[in-house]
């Protein structure tokens, strides 16, 4: 049974066949490939495309000689090989890294408050502390 509730999902390309990386590097690691994109979609918070090295085992485990093709992705620099992890390339070209899904969130939370002072707030209704209050005047700062 999948744990997605519903709010995440992983975009791909469905011209990934056409990348000139993708078709030399052959199926299975196409497949890791994709496994990587899929564990970084999940593991989201903090990773903005990097898939930990100890992660291989889970991402690659139904792939047969999954170092091979891992190095094979490197070698063809769909990953990029890094100490403890690979990088995914373009993963911030088709992906909003963690501060831009912050900042979003962040935009969405400030609509959200404006738009209950619209529906709950007027001149006869205004609260202390709604910035949106204190800005027409409705109450003193």
């Amino acid at each position: 049974m999948s744990k997605n509730d519903g709010s995440i999902f992983q975009k791909i390309d469905p011209w990934i066949n056409d990348d000139d990386g993708i078709r030399e590097a052959g199926g299975m690691a196409k497949y890791l490939y994709i496994e990587g994109l899929l564990y970084v979609r999940r593991n989201i918070n903090g990773r903005d495309g990097v898939i930990p090295k100890y992660a291989l085992g889970e991402i690659g485990k139904d792939i047969p000689a999954r170092d091979k093709h891992a190095k094979t992705l490197v070698r063809l620099g769909l990953w990029i090989d890094s100490k403890d992890c690979w990088e995914v390339r373009n993963w911030a070209k088709w992906n909003k890294t963690e501060d831009e899904r912050r900042a979003l969130s962040e935009q969405k939370r400030a609509s959200g408050r404006k738009g209950a002072h619209a529906k709950w707030h007027s001149a006869d209704k205004s609260e202390a502390g709604c910035r949106w209050c204190v800005e027409k005047g409705w109450v003193m700062p």
